[in-house]
């Protein structure tokens, strides 16, 4: 539904019973709908502490703070919910001055949080029910950065990755140097598991190269990158496979076609008869150095037509779909080479960053977000809700959350939980505006939320101010 946010809240529109999720893109009054919400459920009598805003930074935090001082203001001095709306009149009614007097005097102390703030507080004034430390100091990630120090030296000598990474030209120290930046994002990314064992936040599974529609293992490329040139790709077990079919009709004929883009349009070339046997010893001069493709269009076209039999056309048409890929494989094989290694070493270094960091009662400010997730996850010896989850449902009766669709897996299940008693979770955001898809965030919790909350009244902000 599209609407117009100098109106919502003070009309209709607005159900506080049921979770909201409104899509702002950018000059269409995003924080403006957030302060008439504000408004709307102090008039309904909700105490200004009993609704919990999150947003993405402290200066957000603190401009969305001082935004809705000033709404409160202009409600006591109007006595009108929005002073804009001359239309509906009994929805912008103010029911009790009084909700919004007492709310003034909460204002400077009212839970408007960045996500780390707001798990800061709730360690702090419930250490006992997280079963943490009371006296946990802050830490960064210079202890990250000394064990990948200590294992360059060490663990990873008989690593096969690392060796091939450091036997592909890059100075040691510069490699060690993007390793630990890449490392210690990767280990603020993932979260470990929870208290049945699985994975928080699940690390992707390791990809290799794209050949067509073949995926390679970490094996094939590492056999890749030592033997090189087409000799490297048949390490590929599959193109291995297809070689071979080609050795056997050696004496064949097939058709291809070549597409070209000419001055008049598109324009196909029959490329009919061509030899088998030439294909092949074309295949084999192929050196794989910079973007040269395994064969030549020119000669061969760039779409298999027609082969008898199936076989040999399976066979043909594999190196024709991974024609393009071909080209520059082997400058790929470096970055994939560094995934499949980073997302190999993540869970051990976080289990060992972990170790120490419970050791020494020292935490991060990503470790804030992940104690108050499983402490709030955690059940009783009876299979009830944690205490902390009990506690922070009484204390918050709204949950808001801005920029909604940067936030990660694990801050979601969150706010999920926590509202999930209430059912009252409005979100905002901007699905075009997602920057944070390195550490976690996806669109599609903003575009598919009102699939996954019953009743959710989805609204759209369009007009820009």
């Amino acid at each position: 539904m599209n609407f117009d946010s100098l109106n919502i809240g003070s009309n209709n529109s607005f159900d506080p019973s049921k979770s909201l999720c409104i899509e702002a893109s950018a000059g269409t009054g995003k924080t403006y709908t957030i302060q008439q919400i504000v408004a709307r459920l102090i008039n309904d009598g909700t105490p200004l502490n009993k609704i919990l805003i999150v947003t993405y930074t402290e200066k957000a935090a603190g401009e969305l703070k001082d935004r809705i001082r000033k709404k409160i203001e202009e409600v006591l001095d109007t006595l009108k919910l929005n002073k804009d709306n001359k239309e509906d009149v009994e929805y912008n009614k103010v029911k009790d001055v009084r909700l919004f007097a007492e709310a003034l005097r909460e204002v400077d102390n009212a839970p408007i949080f960045t996500i780390h703030s707001f798990c800061q507080k709730t360690l702090r004034e419930n250490a006992y029910d997280a079963g943490r430390p009371f006296d946990m100091t802050m830490i960064d990630e210079e202890f990250v950065e000394g064990i990948i120090a200590e294992w360059s030296r060490s663990k990873w000598l008989d690593n096969k990755l690392y060796q091939i990474l450091l036997s592909s030209g890059i100075k040691a120290q510069s490699l060690i140097k993007g390793l630990s930046g890449l490392l210690c994002n990767s280990t603020n990314i993932y979260k470990g598991t929870d208290n049945s064992g699985s994975e928080i936040v699940k690390l992707s599974e390791p990809k290799g190269l794209k050949f067509g529609s073949i995926n390679t293992s970490c094996d094939e490329v590492c056999a890749m990158l030592e033997r090189g040139g087409f000799a490297g790709l048949l390490q590929i077990r599959v193109v291995g496979e297809a070689y071979l079919t080609l050795k056997k009709y050696k004496a064949s004929t097939f058709d291809a076609v070549q597409h070209q883009n000419g001055k008049n349009g598109p324009k196909d070339v029959a490329k009919n008869g061509k030899s088998v046997a030439d294909f092949i010893n074309t295949l084999e001069s192929w050196d794989g150095t910079g973007n040269k493709k395994i064969f030549g269009t020119a000669q061969f076209g760039n779409e298999l037509k027609s082969a008898q039999p199936a076989e040999l056309f399976d066979a043909l048409n594999l190196f024709y779909e991974g024609l393009n890929d071909s080209a520059g494989i082997y400058a790929k094989i470096g970055n994939v080479i560094k995934n499949i290694f980073l997302i190999e070493q993540t869970p051990e270094l976080f289990r060992k960053w972990q170790t120490y960091k419970d050791s020494h009662k020292c935490q991060s400010y990503n470790d804030m977000i992940l104690s108050v997730h499983h402490a709030v996850l955690a059940k009783d010896s009876y299979g009830n809700e944690s205490l902390l989850c009990q506690k922070l449902r009484k204390q918050y009766k709204y949950a808001i959350i801005d920029e909604f669709q940067d936030i990660d897996g694990q801050q979601y299940r969150l706010a999920e939980l926590l509202c999930s008693y209430h059912k009252n979770l409005f979100v905002v955001g901007d699905p075009d505006q997602t920057i944070y898809t390195w550490r976690g965030a996806d669109v599609n919790r903003i575009i598919e939320f009102d699939k996954c909350h019953a009743d959710t009244r989805t609204i759209l902000l369009q007009n820009n101010y």
